[in-house]
């Protein structure tokens, strides 16, 4: 979810295979965490650097998953956590930042990018225009995350096993995935 944070923020330009081989060479050349894909999904390492400065009590972990599939009984469990009141009802009828991929990177990196269709279309196309030819056509470049490949999948389950063990005993709940 990190890496299609990234592609859709436009600051990825790799594909997710590509990225993750090439994430040793971005830390040693000093790229920040948002390209570090597997160290950040390493969430038991995480999550004991937190309980060692703060009470397990104050800290609620909980999975997309539950958001997703029980969000009135989450949100209170949330609200509950942090001794508000549980009774305000978040209206769930829409979903915000759903995640997406670009159909055609070619159609993102000319609308993104300065070329000289962009530039042309500045100094024609009056800017509200332009904006909402900008805003259709990313929509219409816009489709659902594909699933995972299977091989990679099953890489990654192999190469997080023991931190995915870790989280289970830290949290006392099977993971989700």
């Amino acid at each position: 979810s990190h890496y299609h944070m990234n592609v859709r923020q436009h600051i990825e330009p790799e594909s997710l295979v590509d990225a993750l081989a090439a994430e040793e060479n971005r830390v040693k050349q000093g790229w920040g965490w948002d390209w570090h894909y597997q160290r950040v999904g390493k969430y038991a390492e995480q999550l004991q650097r937190f309980y060692k400065y703060y009470d397990r009590s104050q800290i609620l972990v909980l999975f997309q998953v539950d958001l997703q599939q029980r969000p009135g009984e989450t949100m209170r469990s949330i609200f509950e956590h942090l001794e508000v009141s549980p009774d305000f009802k978040p209206d769930f009828s829409s979903r915000a930042m759903v995640g997406h991929t670009p159909r055609w990177r070619q159609l993102r990196k000319i609308i993104r990018e300065d070329n000289l269709v962009k530039s042309l279309a500045q100094q024609i196309v009056p800017s509200p225009v332009r904006k909402a030819l900008v805003d259709w056509s990313e929509s219409k470049n816009r489709q659902p995350i594909p699933p995972m490949p299977r091989v990679l999948r099953e890489r990654l389950r192999i190469q997080f096993a023991e931190d995915s063990k870790q989280l289970e005993d830290l949290l006392g709940r099977q993971l989700p995935w």
